[in-house]
């Protein structure tokens, strides 16, 4: 029994109670950054599944802009957002009233934009015929398609804030 219970030798109840709120703060500690690695995978998973790029070609620092994107699109305005960039047919799934949606196919030049309604009021005709239509056109054979994906983001993003006062 004593070497599952130590004998107390010479310590005071204040002594053993510090050392018992020091271990539970240790515990408390773990389990908060237990927490925060879960939330981290979690959010890592959701983006990967938001985000197909088959070509390969998307990485890095464009990786971090469609997520960083994606983050500020679901924290700002309650959507979401899925990017598919194939090698092959591109095959749009059904519209959901809250993502929004850009299918690229850089083999054939195709841009497959679509945009919940309420979103593309706000946007505007006008402008989501550009990106779908003549945005990417500079890109394809110049600085790259990532490139002009990041600066369709970075354009939507704008617009989103112009219309929501904060730009």
């Amino acid at each position: 029994m004593s070497i599952l219970l130590p004998k107390r030798s010479g310590r005071s109840a204040g002594t053993s109670l510090v050392r018992l709120l020091g271990l539970a703060l240790v515990f408390l500690f773990v389990a908060w950054a237990f927490w925060q690695n879960n939330e981290r995978a979690i959010e890592r998973i959701k983006s990967n599944q938001a985000i197909s790029d088959a070509t390969g070609i998307l990485g890095g620092e464009d990786l971090e802009s469609v997520r960083s994107f994606a983050r500020i699109l679901e924290e700002r305005y309650g959507l979401k957002f899925r990017l598919q960039v194939v090698a092959d047919v591109l095959k749009v799934p059904e519209q959901d009233p809250r993502t929004l949606y850009i299918g690229l196919n850089p083999e054939t030049r195709l841009v497959v934009l679509e945009v919940p309604g309420l979103v593309a009021n706000a946007l505007g005709q006008e402008f989501l015929h550009y990106l779908r239509e003549a945005h990417f056109e500079q890109y394809w054979n110049g600085p790259g398609w990532p490139e002009g994906l990041k600066s369709a983001l970075a354009l939507i993003l704008e617009r989103l804030e112009a219309v929501n006062g904060h730009g």
